[in-house]
């Protein structure tokens, strides 16, 4: 599951969302 979290932030990092949104987002999903 962390593995997963962190191909999500890193992805969304590229697609040029906010650190804090994407925190958010990674959360929903667990």
């Amino acid at each position: 599951m962390m593995e997963y979290g962190t191909i999500m932030f890193l992805q969304r990092n590229q697609n040029g969302f906010p650190t804090e949104t994407t925190q958010s987002l990674i959360l929903q999903v667990r």
